[in-house]
């Protein structure tokens, strides 16, 4: 039980970037494709996706499993020129490369991002 724990303690907390860079060496080397999830401070919508996926630890691992995943915040955090925002938050999906191949705007329930997320990745994991 406590190697079950400390297995989805490690998976939580590791494969996480900071950075867009470091999430694409991370990416090449795990042969994984990029999350990076754009949010913004007192956002009612970016609280119900934190809810309903990222703070979730059975989805997260999930994700995790397929996805290097960055989590930006406007206003603390340096958010790429090449990211057009419109909507907070907004999702984007990235080949290990940097290439952004979908994204999704504004907050989604939880099945509909995990069916979106997974698709996206049977239709790119050729690439890998």
């Amino acid at each position: 039980m406590i190697r079950v724990l400390l297995a989805l303690i490690f998976v939580l907390f590791s494969l996480n970037a900071s950075s867009i860079d470091e999430a694409v060496k991370l990416a090449k080397k795990e042969h994984k494709l990029i999350m990076v999830e754009v949010s913004k401070k007192n956002c009612p919508y970016c609280k119900a996706l934190d809810r309903v996926i990222f703070d979730n630890p059975e989805r997260i691992a999930k994700i995790k499993q397929k996805y290097i995943i960055v989590r930006l915040k406007k206003g603390r955090d340096n958010i790429p020129s090449f990211f057009k925002i419109k909507y907070y938050p907004t999702t984007y999906l990235m080949k290990n490369d940097g290439t952004i191949v979908d994204e999704m705007p504004g907050y989604m329930k939880s099945s509909d991002f995990m069916e979106f997320i997974g698709e996206v990745y049977r239709q790119e994991k050729k690439f890998l």
